[in-house]
């Protein structure tokens, strides 16, 4: 059962100007900041988001490319995906922080705490949800992600990549289904 909460869509202007779009959900001084697997908008967060809101404060954000989120046309390595993390969570004040990764989201959150473990203030833990081994990254063939690539994008652009993922978000609530074309909308699908 699905709560009728709808998070609230935020931005904020990165160091280097891009935007990054960020939604939030509840009022608390406990932070959550989820960050999403390869290529999924912060939106599929939502039912993990309302369940979390009723203790806490939860974020979740498009990277870079995704729905609204403006391109980087940097090299998207984990330090530099998990320097965006960091820009969303040093435009939020909180007491208290948990940083949930999922799948390549996991690799993202370990790199920006091992980076910024000085910096980061009352971190309190991480949820490795099905996370990837970065140390196994280089064993991946290139062509697979490339082939991805090359037609993630042409499919957003023709409004038909909605589909081909729609089994993926099966189950979602409806308000965010609603939101499913601004999700898929990739701008570079490896973000």
């Amino acid at each position: 059962m699905h709560s009728d909460l709808s998070p609230v869509e935020h931005a904020i202007k990165t160091a280097d100007g891009r935007r990054l779009v960020y939604y939030t959900l509840g009022d608390s001084p406990r932070l959550v900041v989820c960050e999403a697997g390869l290529g999924m908008s912060a939106l599929y967060w939502v039912p993990v988001m309302q369940q979390l809101a009723k203790h806490c404060r939860v974020v979740a954000y498009d990277r870079a490319g995704i729905g609204s989120s403006s391109p980087d046309q940097n090299r998207r390595d984990l330090t530099r995906l998990a320097s965006d993390l960091g820009e969303i969570v040093s435009s939020q004040t909180y007491e208290e922080l948990v940083l949930v990764g999922h799948s390549w989201g996991a690799p993202v959150v370990r790199t920006y705490v091992k980076h910024n473990r000085s910096s980061v203030q009352n971190l309190m833990g991480m949820v490795l949800v099905d996370p990837i081994v970065e140390q196994l990254l280089p064993h991946f063939k290139p062509l697979p992600l490339a082939l991805q690539r090359s037609l993630f994008v042409p499919l957003a652009r023709l409004k038909l990549l909605a589909r081909v993922l729609k089994p993926t978000v099966r189950g979602l609530p409806d308000d965010v289904m609603k939101k499913r074309g601004k999700w898929t909308k990739c701008v570079a699908f490896l973000a």
